[in-house]
């Protein structure tokens, strides 16, 4: 939240690559490989874009615990069918 204004809309957007690894003890590798070895020649597949309108009640909830000085992560709750 930037300038501290509450937005009603979240974007998150999630980078998609394949990387082929050919090893018969993948598990181990995967274990003792770095991150720059795996993050090395990968192939792009694409962009996934998610969008999260946040329901007209949400905001004062946000705002409350925002004016408490207590830090919003992410606030979830079951949306009925």
């Amino acid at each position: 939240m930037m300038g501290g204004a509450l937005n009603t809309l979240i974007v998150i957007v999630i980078v998609i690559y394949f990387c082929f690894i050919v090893n018969v003890f993948l598990h181990i590798y995967l274990l003792v490989v770095c991150r720059e070895q795996l993050e090395c020649d990968l192939i792009f597949l694409g962009l996934l874009v998610l969008e999260n309108r946040l329901k007209p009640e949400t905001l004062p909830v946000i705002r409350t615990l925002k004016d408490a000085d207590v830090r919003t992560i992410m606030v979830t709750g079951q949306v009925t069918v």
